[in-house]
């Protein structure tokens, strides 16, 4: 640094094994902000882990000899984000060995204009011709070329290798340009309309954790008044949160709080496994009438193994209910958003307050309303078994129809396939649904 900082003065953040974790994160976070450091000079640590699209050039300064260290090292430029072309400059001395093994990367693999998967396999290929020139005491021009040649030549042919061995029905359908926009605007959609935000602050203020404006889309969060120690936290004393993607591809420090993050999962599933807001009284004035309604939430859940991915046919689905108290299904008659208009929350001391006895009335309305949620569920799980039959019959077919090439794994998969199946059938059959939560309703004067 002090060599550069002699040349030209301009703000230098360091990145190498002998900083702390946190000194490291602090030089990053400071070589990526618009106005932080302009270069950062980092060792070989700088290869792994750690991403640096915000930049677009990238001096090395040594060359490994394995061309997957420096595809490592590109990597960290050449990401999701970099919205530049990245630029390579490599310094050597003409006539040295590091000119020999700069040409081998330039001309023979051809690393440094685009990616090259079989890079490794070359050079592993012609890796006792490359080190006896590296450590010759004399330069062989003839050897050197003709290295170079080769290196070329074992590019293209493992290329065409890696081509023809590929699944070429797999390709054809991996991937659909109007599937993939559609997910990409969907994923768009969510970004704009924040909703990782709008379920985590008030998380934040339910389970004690301050959140402050830290500027540029950031949110710091104190921490010491956490009321539940099982409260999903990042891993700093002090961290720092985004919701913004772009914040995000930018600071990899901060963590992106979107709707499906690790954070916000475990923060909602602690939310929801604890009884708060389990059950509720309301009341409604409504003139000429004294009644109450037993309101009634089930979740449609199928419990399986995660290696089945049982969600994508069944994902838990709510199912609402209410009944009178003669205990008729009368759900339509009083949806969601009719009760929430009439009804507002009230103590429960009012049942007493009031003599209004319900007795031992509700056990038995439960029951009631739980029959009623499933056979509301039966379409439901008829229809995801009639989904899962369809996508494995697809695939299995597709299988079947592929045993042609010859391709002896073609087996396997076949029962795997099979397999999937046969579980999918016996656990989506077996979905339950489940009492979520209750709302007493009580309608008339009190």
């Amino acid at each position: 640094r002090d060599a550069v900082q002699e040349s030209i003065k301009v703000d230098i953040a360091l990145f190498h094994e002998e900083m702390t974790l946190l000194q490291r994160d602090r030089n990053a976070a400071w070589f990526a902000e618009g106005n932080g450091a302009r270069l950062l000079i980092a060792s070989e640590i700088g290869s792994e882990g750690r991403n640096f699209q915000c930049c677009r050039n990238l001096v090395l300064f040594d060359l490994p000899l394995d061309p997957e260290v420096l595809e490592q090292r590109i990597g960290r430029l050449d990401r999701i984000g970099q919205g530049s072309v990245v630029f390579i400059f490599v310094p050597y001395a003409a006539g040295t060995h590091e000119e020999t093994l700069c040409r081998w990367y330039h001309e023979g693999l051809g690393m440094f204009e685009k990616n090259v998967p079989v890079a490794g396999l070359a050079g592993d290929a012609v890796r006792e011709t490359l080190t006896a020139l590296l450590t010759s005491d004399q330069r062989d021009a003839h050897r050197q070329e003709a290295l170079l040649r080769k290196t070329a030549q074992l590019c293209a042919d493992f290329s065409k290798m890696l081509e023809k061995g590929g699944d070429q029905e797999l390709e054809i359908v991996s991937f659909t340009p109007h599937q993939a926009e559609r997910i990409k605007n969907a994923i768009l959609q969510m970004d704009e309309r924040r909703l990782s935000a709008k379920v985590m602050e008030p998380l934040f203020k339910h389970y004690g954790v301050v959140t402050e404006d830290g500027g540029n889309g950031k949110r710091l969060l104190f921490t010491d008044y956490v009321t539940d120690h099982r409260f999903p936290l990042p891993r700093h004393e002090r961290p720092l949160v985004t919701y913004d993607r772009e914040t995000a591809l930018i600071r990899e420090d901060i963590e992106f709080l979107s709707i499906d993050h690790p954070m916000v999962i475990d923060a909602l599933d602690l939310f929801l496994s604890s009884d708060c807001g389990t059950s509720v009284f309301a009341i409604g004035d409504v003139p000429g009438r004294e009644e109450f309604l037993l309101e009634s939430l089930y979740i449609l859940e199928c419990i399986a193994p995660d290696t089945i991915n049982s969600t994508r046919f069944i994902p838990p689905t709510p199912i609402r209910v209410v009944v009178s108290k003669n205990g008729e299904d009368i759900t339509e008659k009083f949806p969601s958003a009719l009760l929430d208009q009439r009804c507002k929350d009230a103590s429960p001391d009012m049942l007493e307050t009031n003599a209004i006895s319900l007795g031992d009335s509700i056990p038995p309305l439960l029951q009631k309303a739980e029959a009623f949620a499933a056979l509301a569920a039966r379409p439901i799980i008829d229809g995801s078994l009639a989904e899962m039959r369809k996508s494995l019959d697809a695939e299995l077919g597709r299988l079947r129809s592929s045993r042609s090439t010859e391709r002896l794994f073609l087996d396997r998969e076949i029962e795997l396939c099979g397999l999937e199946k046969e579980a999918l059938e016996k656990h989506l059959k077996a979905s339950h649904v489940r009492l979520d939560s209750i709302r007493v309703i009580w309608l008339g004067r009190v």
